[in-house]
């Protein structure tokens, strides 16, 4: 009876067998009795109080390991490792585990098929065929145990994009502005050091994941969303106090009912474009950040991005009468250095979308977008749902980026580079050779020379010189000899005229004629200004508009020149 239900059993268990497929499950369950009871710090533990004097009873029962199996590592008996060996080496699974490490490092991480594919050519390489991989190329399974085997180095995480520019940001650049924070914060206390940043806060609550039928490929839910955000300015210290936050909608003008039931102290204000302009800025630094600084003994630091829209004669000159230093992060480096980015707003807006799901599933469940009246109200909520936390996230923020207490090596840490000489042998010694960070290094950083900028072909610059001549040519221009004795004189200002090349220009002085041709003043052509800032380099800005009125221009004038 006994072999009856043992048969029973394995023909219930392995149901497959009978029909002579073979299937191998994704995770086996072993029958088994089970190995592994005596690790390396059990055994270390068994090794210290075997020479305190205890028995081997006695240790056995303390640390739940088999008699037999202690007997054999005294014995130095049966030391390897039980079960099927693995396929490769563990000296080669620690250098592709630190080749991996390494890559990720300098911001080019594998995935599991780029993984699996690196065993494939590792194996070929080597003529080694491995029977139980197709075409020596591993399976899920192996890659799942190499994983589990490297556990304490490895690790599968969803990876964000970032700019290529930002790469740029070495620890070269990073030691530099650290030298110069230290100066800056030196005897600041943590309650005088802010931090400023703009955000915006999305109509879209996202994606989220729900339950439906197996199979369903488009998983669909019922709610109105749209791409709009509402831009925010926030603030907080060292110390971890958040300052009122500063709201700023797109519209033509500021409505009473746009100001009512939010957070307390909140500041609200409009732009055309809905984003942070000047105007804005500098009614956030008088309005909330300068109050903020005057209760405040001592100088204040504000630590915030370098745009030119942050700053203004006025803010200068505020900041002196007050004691205000701003330091502006180096180019490129929010996502190292901004204490904001790093630890703030990543929370709020996980709850900020938890909060959008809940008014679209009941108020605002008809609604295309979040009424202006309705934005005050649920950002109340927000703050609300994120008082326990605020002081906390704010103080690892300014932590993880250095800033108080004052330490770069966080920062550093971050950044792939050659180690420092502080750092342990055998980091130094590790198997990555010096070829694949060489490589890795050009990827990021690249070999070329920043080029020079890019000037108008000479095409360009000819047909652009055809359509001056041929305007002059229609308005009977005098020429340059017979200016002086004209009653109306060329206006041309000397900031332009020093900075402006020789040839074109003068040649557009006598066609413009009646004022400065590069500031585009008292009723300037357009076209010509816009043709000679593109021509002088001039850094202006142009609105589409106006670039499709030039590139007609060009086109319906190229036949009427004289070529």
């Amino acid at each position: 009876m006994y072999k009856l239900g043992l048969s029973l059993d394995c023909r219930l268990l392995t149901p497959s067998l009978s029909s002579g497929k073979k299937t191998m499950a994704r995770t086996p369950q072993r029958k088994s009795r089970t190995y592994g009871t005596c690790d390396e710090k059990k055994w270390q533990q068994a090794q210290d109080l075997l020479a305190a004097g205890k028995s081997q009873r006695q240790v056995c029962k303390k640390l739940g390991i088999a008699r037999s199996t202690l007997q054999n590592k005294l014995k130095n008996q049966h030391t390897k490792k039980v079960g099927r060996p693995c396929v490769l080496s563990k000296v080669e699974e620690i250098a592709i585990a630190e080749h991996l490490v390494a890559t990720s490092e300098w911001g080019f991480p594998f995935d599991r098929m780029d993984i699996m594919f690196v065993v494939k050519a590792f194996l070929d390489k080597q003529g080694r065929i491995v029977e139980r991989f197709k075409n020596n190329l591993p399976g899920h399974d192996w890659l799942y145990s190499f994983l589990n085997r490297h556990a304490d180095t490895l690790k599968m995480k969803l990876c964000q994009n970032i700019r290529r520019k930002r790469t740029g940001f070495s620890r070269e650049n990073v030691k530099t502005y650290f030298n110069n924070l230290q100066e800056t914060l030196k005897n600041v206390p943590p309650e005088n050091i802010i931090n400023y940043d703009e955000t915006n806060l999305s109509a879209d609550p996202g994606r989220k994941s729900v339950v439906v039928k197996r199979g369903c490929k488009y998983p669909e839910r019922i709610m109105n969303s749209t791409k709009t955000s509402t831009s925010l300015m926030f603030a907080g210290t060292a110390s971890g106090e958040l300052l009122a936050p500063y709201v700023v909608y797109k519209g033509e003008r500021l409505w009473d009912t746009w100001t009512e039931y939010g957070p307390k102290g909140t500041r609200y204000n409009w732009s055309r474009s809905g984003w942070f302009d000047n105007a804005c800025f500098q009614d956030w630094f008088q309005s909330l950040a300068l109050p903020f600084c005057r209760t405040k003994s001592g100088r204040c630091v504000l630590i915030g991005d370098n745009l030119s829209s942050h700053f203004c004669p006025e803010i200068i000159k505020e900041c002196k009468e007050n004691n205000i230093v701003f330091c502006c992060l180096p180019p490129s480096s929010m996502h190292l250095c901004q204490p904001l980015d790093v630890a703030f707003f990543r929370p709020m807006k996980i709850k900020w979308r938890s909060i959008l799901t809940e008014y679209k599933a009941s108020k605002g469940k008809r609604a295309q977008t979040i009424p202006k009246r309705r934005f005050p109200g649920l950002l109340k909520r927000l703050l609300t749902t994120l008082e326990d936390n605020v002081q906390s996230n704010l103080q690892s923020g300014f932590r993880k980026t250095g800033i108080y207490p004052f330490d770069p090596e966080p920062v550093l840490r971050r950044l792939p580079g050659q180690t420092d000489e502080h750092e342990n042998a055998a980091t130094i010694n590790s198997s990555v050779s010096e070829v694949a960070i060489s490589h890795l290094q050009e990827m990021r950083y690249g070999t070329e020379e920043a080029q020079a900028p890019r000037r108008m072909n000479s095409l360009f610059l000819f047909i652009t010189v055809c359509l001056v001549m041929d305007m002059m040519a229609d308005r009977n221009m005098t020429p340059e000899s017979e200016m002086s004795s004209a009653e109306e004189p060329v206006w041309v200002c000397s900031i332009c005229l020093d900075h402006s090349p020789t040839g074109l220009v003068l040649e557009a002085q006598l066609v413009l004629g009646e004022t400065c041709i590069l500031c585009a003043q008292n009723g300037c052509t357009v076209l010509c200004v816009i043709m000679l800032t593109i021509w002088n380099a001039t850094p202006i800005v142009m609105t589409l508009k106006r670039m499709q009125v030039a590139i007609l221009f060009v086109i319906t004038a190229l036949p009427k020149c004289t070529w």
